[in-house]
């Protein structure tokens, strides 16, 4: 008789736990926010590619926070900015007749904003990298004034190498778009110790 009272305690103990779960999981559903509307999309979508046109036309080659990299191994300029912003102004155009657009036009417009988006954005600076760049034309400077042989003003071959070796190194850091403050400072001061280390090199 007991086992069966056990047996009935348990069972309403495990109904009372499936309805708390229940109503909890009833909760957190209440929690999740509505779908957007279709006007909320477009406005979303409006502010974004008005955002972007500003942006893409604002933006300069250079090393501060916000330019395009002006590495030479980025792709042009000109070719990545213009083909961003005629995606740009196409999808304006396709949204400005809200009344027309579908759920279909929205997937497009993102689409259609993907790829030449990613390739201009990727090039975009989020750290200052000017002072790197500074210190980076310096030893350029340096190390292709001087030589490699045993005459005075010259270098070994070893020195030579090491140098080009920290200034490659140093460009790869500044080519580098979301390279932090830290890792820029950390990277000018490595350049800096092997320009010195070169200067000494340097037969007198």
């Amino acid at each position: 008789m007991k086992q069966i009272k056990s047996i009935i305690f348990i069972s309403i103990i495990a109904c009372l736990m499936g309805l708390c779960l229940t109503a909890c999981d009833l909760s957190n559903e209440s929690k999740i926010p509505a779908p957007m509307s279709m006007n909320d999309l477009i406005a979303q979508r409006n502010t974004f590619v008005n955002s972007e046109i500003a942006k893409v036309n604002a933006t300069v080659v250079g090393w501060d926070v916000g330019n395009f990299r002006a590495n030479q191994i980025s792709p042009s300029f000109d070719n990545l900015q213009g083909t961003y912003l005629d995606a740009l102004n196409a999808a304006a155009t396709l949204l400005s007749n809200p009344d027309q657009l579908t759920y279909k036009n929205i997937v497009q417009v993102d689409s259609m904003l993907a790829s030449p988006g990613r390739s201009f954005n990727t090039n975009i600076l989020l750290f200052d990298h000017r002072a790197l760049n500074d210190v980076i034309v310096e030893a350029d400077t340096l190390f292709n004034s001087t030589l490699v042989g045993l005459d005075q003003g010259q270098v070994s071959q070893d020195a030579s190498i090491a140098f080009d070796t920290a200034i490659t190194t140093a460009k790869t850091v500044r080519n580098t778009v979301n390279a932090t403050d830290m890792v820029v400072q950390n990277a000018m001061n490595t350049l800096a110790a092997a320009k010195q280390t070169f200067i000494n090199a340097i037969i007198p």
